[in-house]
């Protein structure tokens, strides 16, 4: 699995969710295999790669997100498969805003207002797709005392047990996200890259850990260690049948 970071951080804060938001989530969601997007693209072997659409519209492609020593890696993967969307929407002509994405505010409700706080950094995916879907999101910009415009490692963690300030939730509602009929479970490569191939960008959460210190075998893969590490980042890219490329906060 190439990635285009040189690194990931320690981050032990992916959370399980409680096993009855897991029922929910299988219950409200399709497998991308039944969709006629898989079928069109299945076995396909080009080349995809989403920040193609970010060249066309901006003539540069994304920075990748930095979230330091924060815990949040789950709202930075949310928040960058929703910039690449949007980009993805706009190169194909659709009349829609692109904005950068508060992380935080994704990160603050999703540990408090969907999910349950716990001692420790952190959330779960199913969470943050909660929170986009019943809140919405806040593009970065100023609001009022919150200065959102770059990443505001001081609010992640003051949010990260508060919550999203009732100001902002009123903010975010005016920006929500009908993932409710797009969102679809994907289970493998093959699905992976149909996906990609199709638009939209796929965020995946494990514990699988990468040996970055040894460099990339042959091909450009980043071999896998034994080491466990609880982490979530998005799939932007696919090459051929053999790699999906990982972008990393």
């Amino acid at each position: 699995m190439p990635s285009n970071n040189s690194g990931i951080p320690n981050d032990p804060g992916l959370r399980l969710p409680d096993p009855g938001d897991l029922a929910v989530l299988r219950g409200q969601t399709e497998a991308f295999s039944a969709t006629q997007a898989f079928g069109s693209s299945f076995g396909d072997s080009a080349d995809r790669f989403l920040w193609d659409a970010a060249m066309k519209v901006l003539g540069a492609k994304l920075a990748a997100h930095n979230q330091g020593q924060n815990q949040d890696c789950v709202s930075h993967a949310f928040g960058a498969a929703i910039e690449y969307l949007q980009f993805i929407a706009k190169a194909s002509g659709e009349d829609v805003r692109v904005e950068p994405i508060a992380t935080e505010a994704i990160y603050g409700l999703a540990r408090v207002q969907v999910g349950q706080p716990f001692r420790g950094g952190g959330t779960a995916p199913v969470y943050a797709w909660r929170a986009v879907q019943q809140y919405g999101v806040l593009p970065r910009d100023i609001y009022g005392e919150f200065d959102l415009t770059d990443y505001n490692p001081s609010l992640v963690r003051q949010w990260e047990n508060r919550g999203l300030p009732p100001s902002l939730e009123s903010v975010a509602r005016s920006n929500p996200l009908k993932f409710d009929a797009q969102i679809r479970q994907v289970l493998n490569f093959d699905q992976a890259a149909a996906a990609i191939r199709n638009g939209y960008p796929v965020i995946i959460a494990s514990q699988q850990n990468f040996d970055f210190r040894n460099g990339r075998r042959q091909g450009g893969f980043i071999p896998p260690t034994t080491q466990d590490l609880g982490h979530c980042m998005v799939f932007i890219g696919v090459r051929g049948q053999d790699g999906l490329c990982c972008l990393n906060s």
